[in-house]
């Protein structure tokens, strides 16, 4: 039998709902449980990526995490949407 390890990413308030653990006719097994913000703090580096923290005592952090629920990223490269947006 072939052992597939797949990484689902569910909202804490989803974590103990069934439908999530089922692909097609397979029942799946939760393994690990990890918060994605804090594997993110663990593995930025692996990515090249920079981690800067932003607090939310100012109106624009406050306003940051409101609207991003506190993960936010800006691209490195310029990505051209022209081919992914229809014009109607």
């Amino acid at each position: 039998m072939l052992l597939e390890i797949t990484h689902i990413y569910i909202p804490p308030a989803e974590i103990n709902n069934q439908k999530h653990f089922k692909d097609g006719e397979h029942e799946l097994e939760k393994i690990e449980v990890e918060n994605l913000t804090e594997w993110l703090a663990e593995h930025y580096s692996e990515f090249g990526a920079e981690l800067y923290f932003i607090t939310d005592k100012s109106a624009e952090g406050c306003q940051f995490v409101k609207g991003f629920s506190g993960i936010g990223g800006f691209l490195r490269y310029k990505v051209e949407l022209d081919h992914v947006i229809s014009t109607n």
